[in-house]
């Protein structure tokens, strides 16, 4: 099925070949079954529109699948990934608003979502700037952005490609080295 799966969904590149037939008749007979008995419907077919919409379903979620990975771990530090996962969610959402034909609505309450349970982390690099009378954020500890520049997986790599703000990304990555 996963291989039916990444063959109905490509990468970006590869879009042109969707309307191939070959690619459709990947699903075993076992597997198309399968699908049959879930939905209880014998002759079940997506229509073009429906396919784009899969499609563009994996394309806003799969990276939230990345992230999810690499900050999860029992033999591991997860911790060093956080702040760069959050800012790649962001740049990743931030790039989809004007890709997106069907969830627009969605990527935008994913990213008001991301921004607001991760607000800390996001005026700690300046990309948003704390509300008067505002004490305690969510994630707004300086060991985040600590435990990133020390990572050698991480280092500052975030901060060039990630950081969306006007300021000069050398003024954050001063302020980064400061702390």
């Amino acid at each position: 099925m996963k291989q039916a799966f990444s063959v109905c969904f490509p990468q970006e590149e590869d879009d042109e070949n969707l309307d191939d037939a070959e690619l459709w008749e990947d699903l075993s007979r076992g597997e198309q079954e399968t699908v049959d008995q879930g939905t209880g419907d014998k002759e079940l077919v997506f229509s073009d529109r429906e396919w784009n919409l899969m499609k563009e379903l994996y394309d806003v979620l799969q990276p939230f699948g990345e992230a999810t990975d690499l900050t999860q771990g029992e033999n591991i530090v997860t911790v060093s990934p956080v702040l760069p996962c959050v800012l790649s969610l962001n740049h990743h959402l931030e790039k989809l608003k004007q890709q997106v034909r069907f969830l627009g609505s969605m990527v935008k309450s994913l990213q008001g979502s991301l921004k607001k349970r991760f607000r800390g982390i996001f005026v700690n690099v300046r990309m948003s700037a704390a509300a008067p009378g505002e004490e305690s954020l969510p994630f707004a500890d300086p060991f985040y952005i600590r435990a990133a520049v020390l990572d050698p997986a991480c280092s500052m790599m975030w901060l060039h490609h990630d950081v969306l703000v006007n300021d000069d990304p050398n003024e954050v990555a001063g302020m980064v080295k400061g702390q």
